[in-house]
Protein backbone atom coordinates (compact mmCIF):
# COMPACT_ATOMS: atom_id res chain seq x y z
CA UNK A 1 0.00 0.00 0.00
CA UNK A 2 1.52 3.47 -0.84
CA UNK A 3 3.12 5.47 2.12
CA UNK A 4 0.20 7.72 1.69
CA UNK A 5 -2.91 6.32 1.71
CA UNK A 6 -1.49 4.51 5.18
CA UNK A 7 -3.69 6.93 7.47
CA UNK A 8 -6.42 6.84 5.37
CA UNK A 9 -7.21 3.82 3.94
CA UNK A 10 -8.37 0.53 5.41
CA UNK A 11 -8.27 -2.70 3.94
CA UNK A 12 -10.81 -4.93 5.58
CA UNK A 13 -11.99 -8.26 4.20
CA UNK A 14 -10.35 -8.05 0.90
CA UNK A 15 -12.06 -4.72 0.44
CA UNK A 16 -10.14 -0.96 0.78
CA UNK A 17 -12.06 1.77 2.17
CA UNK A 18 -10.97 5.24 1.64
CA UNK A 19 -11.98 8.47 3.06
CA UNK A 20 -11.50 11.51 0.60
CA UNK A 21 -11.94 14.98 1.31
CA UNK A 22 -13.63 16.88 -1.33
CA UNK A 23 -14.07 21.05 -1.88
CA UNK A 24 -17.57 22.25 -2.73
CA UNK A 25 -16.60 25.17 -4.43
CA UNK A 26 -14.61 23.21 -7.18
CA UNK A 27 -16.84 21.77 -10.00
CA UNK A 28 -16.49 18.36 -12.13
CA UNK A 29 -14.51 20.18 -15.19
CA UNK A 30 -12.41 22.18 -12.94
CA UNK A 31 -11.65 19.12 -10.95
CA UNK A 32 -11.00 16.59 -14.74
CA UNK A 33 -9.12 19.94 -15.70
CA UNK A 34 -6.35 19.75 -12.68
CA UNK A 35 -5.18 16.16 -14.44
CA UNK A 36 -3.84 18.24 -17.18
CA UNK A 37 -1.53 20.11 -15.25
CA UNK A 38 -0.48 16.69 -13.66
CA UNK A 39 1.10 13.61 -14.61
CA UNK A 40 -2.21 11.94 -15.86
CA UNK A 41 -2.13 10.75 -19.92
CA UNK A 42 -5.58 11.26 -20.62
CA UNK A 43 -7.64 8.89 -23.04
CA UNK A 44 -10.71 9.49 -24.98
CA UNK A 45 -12.18 12.40 -23.44
CA UNK A 46 -16.06 12.79 -23.60
CA UNK A 47 -18.09 16.05 -21.79
CA UNK A 48 -18.30 15.93 -18.24
CA UNK A 49 -21.01 18.11 -16.53
CA UNK A 50 -20.19 20.69 -14.04
CA UNK A 51 -21.93 19.30 -11.51
CA UNK A 52 -20.83 20.96 -8.27
CA UNK A 53 -20.15 19.01 -5.50
CA UNK A 54 -22.06 19.05 -2.08
CA UNK A 55 -20.35 17.16 0.06
CA UNK A 56 -17.01 17.83 2.32
CA UNK A 57 -15.89 13.89 2.87
CA UNK A 58 -17.08 10.55 1.14
CA UNK A 59 -16.27 7.12 2.31
CA UNK A 60 -14.98 5.31 -0.86
CA UNK A 61 -15.48 1.45 -0.94
CA UNK A 62 -13.35 -0.24 -3.18
CA UNK A 63 -13.39 -4.55 -4.59
CA UNK A 64 -11.75 -5.86 -7.25
CA UNK A 65 -12.49 -8.42 -9.96
CA UNK A 66 -10.21 -9.84 -11.71
CA UNK A 67 -9.64 -9.91 -15.49
CA UNK A 68 -12.61 -9.11 -18.29
CA UNK A 69 -16.09 -8.20 -16.84
CA UNK A 70 -18.69 -5.85 -18.66
CA UNK A 71 -20.72 -3.35 -17.06
CA UNK A 72 -23.50 -5.69 -16.39
CA UNK A 73 -21.76 -7.90 -14.32
CA UNK A 74 -19.74 -5.13 -12.56
CA UNK A 75 -23.31 -3.54 -11.61
CA UNK A 76 -24.39 -7.03 -10.15
CA UNK A 77 -21.71 -6.93 -7.90
CA UNK A 78 -22.22 -3.53 -6.70
CA UNK A 79 -25.91 -4.44 -6.00
CA UNK A 80 -24.61 -7.80 -4.27
CA UNK A 81 -22.69 -5.82 -1.85
CA UNK A 82 -25.59 -2.88 -1.37
CA UNK A 83 -23.06 -0.26 -2.79
CA UNK A 84 -23.87 2.39 -6.27
CA UNK A 85 -21.09 3.31 -8.25
CA UNK A 86 -19.21 6.44 -6.76
CA UNK A 87 -19.74 9.45 -8.62
CA UNK A 88 -16.27 10.91 -11.04
CA UNK A 89 -15.87 14.03 -8.90
CA UNK A 90 -14.35 11.93 -6.09
CA UNK A 91 -12.62 9.05 -8.20
CA UNK A 92 -10.61 11.75 -9.34
CA UNK A 93 -10.54 13.80 -6.26
CA UNK A 94 -9.13 10.33 -4.66
CA UNK A 95 -6.43 9.97 -7.77
CA UNK A 96 -5.22 13.47 -7.56
CA UNK A 97 -4.63 13.73 -3.97
CA UNK A 98 -2.65 10.01 -4.03
CA UNK A 99 -1.29 9.70 -7.33
CA UNK A 100 0.75 6.47 -6.66
CA UNK A 101 -2.96 5.01 -5.89
CA UNK A 102 -3.48 3.60 -9.31
CA UNK A 103 -0.21 2.19 -9.37
CA UNK A 104 -1.02 -0.93 -7.21
CA UNK A 105 -4.72 -0.05 -7.54
CA UNK A 106 -6.02 0.45 -10.76
CA UNK A 107 -9.53 1.47 -10.45
CA UNK A 108 -12.70 2.86 -11.58
CA UNK A 109 -16.44 3.47 -11.67
CA UNK A 110 -19.13 3.67 -14.16
CA UNK A 111 -22.67 4.92 -14.65
CA UNK A 112 -25.62 4.38 -16.92
CA UNK A 113 -26.22 7.52 -19.53
CA UNK A 114 -28.93 9.69 -20.05
CA UNK A 115 -30.27 6.93 -22.47
CA UNK A 116 -30.73 4.30 -19.70
CA UNK A 117 -28.75 2.14 -22.36
CA UNK A 118 -25.09 2.88 -22.50
CA UNK A 119 -22.70 3.48 -20.04
CA UNK A 120 -19.92 5.46 -19.32
CA UNK A 121 -16.79 5.09 -17.24
CA UNK A 122 -13.70 6.60 -15.69
CA UNK A 123 -10.58 4.46 -14.98
CA UNK A 124 -7.59 5.44 -13.60
CA UNK A 125 -4.67 2.96 -14.29
CA UNK A 126 -0.47 2.55 -15.38
CA UNK A 127 0.20 1.75 -19.02
CA UNK A 128 2.84 -0.54 -20.00
CA UNK A 129 5.29 1.80 -20.12
CA UNK A 130 5.00 3.03 -16.49
CA UNK A 131 3.29 6.28 -17.30
CA UNK A 132 -0.56 6.96 -15.41
CA UNK A 133 -3.55 6.89 -17.65
CA UNK A 134 -7.20 8.26 -17.04
CA UNK A 135 -10.16 7.08 -19.25
CA UNK A 136 -13.09 8.66 -19.25
CA UNK A 137 -15.18 6.74 -22.49
CA UNK A 138 -18.50 5.35 -23.58
CA UNK A 139 -17.33 1.88 -23.99
CA UNK A 140 -19.35 -1.31 -25.10
CA UNK A 141 -16.65 -3.65 -24.73
CA UNK A 142 -16.08 -5.46 -21.38
CA UNK A 143 -13.48 -3.84 -18.58
CA UNK A 144 -10.11 -5.70 -19.85
CA UNK A 145 -6.77 -4.45 -17.75
CA UNK A 146 -4.90 -6.87 -17.47
CA UNK A 147 -4.89 -8.33 -13.62
CA UNK A 148 -7.27 -7.01 -11.06
CA UNK A 149 -9.33 -4.06 -10.84
CA UNK A 150 -11.07 -1.90 -7.83
CA UNK A 151 -14.03 -0.74 -8.73
CA UNK A 152 -15.13 1.87 -6.24
CA UNK A 153 -18.49 2.54 -4.65
CA UNK A 154 -20.31 3.88 -1.79
CA UNK A 155 -23.27 2.55 0.63
CA UNK A 156 -26.51 3.21 -1.08
CA UNK A 157 -28.25 6.31 0.87
CA UNK A 158 -25.45 7.61 1.90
Amino acid sequence: MPKNLKKSCIKKNGFLIYKVQLSPEINLKQLWGQLDSSEWRKYKEFSLDDTKNFRKEVEIIFFKKEGKIDDEEVQKEYELLGLESVDPYALIALNLKNPSFCYDYPNGTHWKNNDQQSWSRLAFNVWGTGQKGVFCTNNKNPWDHPGIRWFGGILKNV
